[in-house]
């Protein structure tokens, strides 16, 4: 029964803050529907507290006793498998930009005219990158090494080749 009261005076509280609140709100602007928004977001939240602590409660009880490992297990491997999924977007975005990115580094060793970047990745580890570049043919160590240096991979795991005169060498 108290916390029946308590929860009545906040509401009570909160209705008069808020009312006051309202009425001195300027007219002009969106300013003041805006702010009824906010106000009748904040009002339902303080009067579905108890409601939402009670679901809460149960959902705690509901889970708690009862969880055996296989079940637990066959949770987290839905979540990995969720979060797997929705990354997937993201790492290839980020392995094209780094793509993007090393090729413009490439461009700048001298000798090198053109350069196309290719990196293949799995779950966010880099496995091979492959650097095709037009120029001297002296150029392959060196840009082996920058990439490698770059993305802090192996210099194993960088494959040049490099096009001199319209030939693969």
């Amino acid at each position: 029964m108290e916390q029946l009261r308590s929860w009545l005076k906040t509401i009570t509280t909160l209705v008069v803050i808020l009312g006051f609140l309202e009425t001195i709100l300027p007219e002009s602007g969106g300013v003041k529907g805006f702010a009824k928004l906010v106000f009748g977001l904040v009002l339902m939240a303080a009067i579905l507290q108890p409601i939402l602590s009670l679901v809460n409660l149960e959902w705690a009880l509901a889970l708690s006793p009862g969880i055996s490992d296989s079940s637990q297990t066959d949770w987290l491997a839905t979540a990995e498998r969720l979060q797997t999924r929705g990354a997937q977007p993201v790492l290839a975005a980020v392995d094209e930009s780094a793509a993007g990115q090393l090729e413009a580094l490439v461009l700048t060793v001298q000798g090198v005219e053109e350069a196309d970047v290719v990196i293949q990745a799995s779950m966010g580890q880099i496995e091979t990158v492959r650097v095709e570049v037009r120029g001297d043919e002296s150029v392959g160590s060196r840009v082996q090494k920058i990439a490698a240096q770059y993305l802090g991979i192996s210099p194993n795991q960088v494959d040049v080749k490099v096009i001199a005169g319209g030939e693969s060498r």
